[in-house]
């Protein structure tokens, strides 16, 4: 009976209020979201799950603000999978989306950011902005389509998304080198890597992160590195005062230092963290974050 439950508040979480959300006006949309992220139903063992690995690297003022913005960013993701998949970039850019004022230009480009804040919209600014967006994701785990078939059919969905926006050249890993290659050098492409990816096996490279280490799988970053691509860090985050979803994007440098990038990419991550320390998606992980310093 417990597992059938939970089938139903994650209908309702992932597939039926974020639709109810989508139909809606902006203003409307997120005053519901709103409401619904101060129900401590919702999301309850991602939210459990983050407030223990915060709580195990730092102090939380305010934990059932906290625990509400953690519930916000990823119940905007359910929404933006439908406003993804089905709406206009005139609709996104009015109502939902701003910034950034100028995208950088190059004939193709690697961009770096994070897990932090709602970014599901942020393939169809770069597909707007001119740019084939080609993202490096890992598939789903086969396991959860018995144990959470409903959360899996959502993921599932969100692939679907992903499929569209990148007209079909997604690239999976592991087994991605060749596409990798391939997108660095390919005009008007816009190779997206999340650098803050949990390292599925140890490789020995790892983030600083709250004074914890974030083990990293650097493969794709390297091979950025050796070509010298065009690249330029980004951030999209939940604002709060406007009610809507901001992008923002460095300037574009050349790659030529692998730990001088990461380095730059610690500094941007503990500067977002502390901009909005609960919007980081990894609190959520069920495996403990971060782990001890070195």
């Amino acid at each position: 009976m417990r597992w059938l439950q939970q089938q139903f508040l994650d209908l309702a979480a992932y597939w039926l209020l974020p639709f109810l959300c989508f139909l809606l006006p902006a203003r409307a949309a997120n005053a519901l979201a709103r409401f619904l992220a101060r129900r401590s139903w919702l999301f309850r063992t991602p939210t459990t799950n983050a407030f223990a690995n915060v709580s195990a690297v730092a102090t939380v003022p305010d934990p059932a603000a906290w625990m509400a913005t953690v519930r916000l960013v990823r119940f905007l993701d359910a929404v933006d999978t439908w406003h993804g998949y089905f709406s206009s970039d005139r609709r996104i850019a009015q109502s939902l989306v701003t910034g950034p004022e100028h995208w950088p230009e190059s004939g193709s480009l690697v961009l770096l950011g994070t897990h932090l804040g709602p970014g599901t919209l942020f393939l169809r600014a770069v597909a707007a902005a001119g740019y084939t967006p080609r993202f490096v994701f890992r598939d789903i785990p086969r396991a959860w389509r018995s144990s959470a078939p409903v959360y899996h059919a959502y993921l599932r969905f969100r692939m679907a998304y992903l499929r569209k926006v990148c007209r079909g050249r997604e690239i999976r890993v592991p087994g991605g080198r060749e596409a990798v290659a391939g997108a660095l050098t390919e005009p008007g492409c816009a190779l997206v890597l999340l650098l803050d990816a949990p390292a599925e096996r140890p490789s020995g490279t790892s983030l600083s992160v709250l004074g914890g280490t974030l083990p990293i799988d650097p493969r794709g970053l390297g091979m950025a590195v050796e070509c010298r691509a065009t690249a330029a860090f980004f951030a999209m985050s939940w604002d709060e005062a406007s009610g809507r979803r901001v992008i923002e994007v460095s300037d574009p440098a050349v790659l030529e230092d692998h730990d001088a990038t990461l380095a730059r990419m610690e500094a941007f991550l503990a500067s977002w963290l502390e901009r909005h320390p609960a919007q980081w998606q990894l609190w959520a992980t069920t495996q403990p974050v971060l782990g001890e310093a070195d």
